[in-house]
């Protein structure tokens, strides 16, 4: 399975963790449901994920560090109910803070915002 595309529906609940069991996908899009919870930790973990598209949900937690590591090409988590420090990496940087907007408590170099505790 290389795409996921579940997005604009209703679907509820968490992001299946098992989703980062599946070693060939690339596209993973579930934009505009009502996933909560967090993203799973492992997600991106075989780091061949090209796009991610999780905006518009009401996910928490943190940005997984794997998914950071991805080759990705295209990448929004925006308004969500994300926090904390956004993973710095290559790949993090080169999008636009407009993909994390809508959650005021992620922050980091990526967006330009320091993280609380740090000066």
């Amino acid at each position: 399975l290389q795409s996921i595309d579940f997005s604009n529906n209703t679907i509820e609940g968490p992001i299946p963790s098992s989703y980062a069991e599946l070693a060939n996908l690339l596209v993973l899009s579930l934009n505009e449901n009502l996933l909560g919870d967090d993203i799973p930790k492992q997600l991106g973990k075989y780091g061949k994920l090209t796009h991610v598209n999780l905006s518009f949900n009401t996910l928490e937690g943190k940005i997984p560090k794997p998914l950071a590591r991805c080759p990705l090409k295209f990448f929004s988590v925006e308004n969500n109910s994300l926090s904390g420090e956004i993973p710095y990496s290559t790949v993090m940087k080169k999008f636009a803070p407009e993909a994390f907007l809508g959650n005021p408590l992620l922050c980091g170099q990526v967006i330009g915002k320091k993280c609380p505790g740090f000066p």
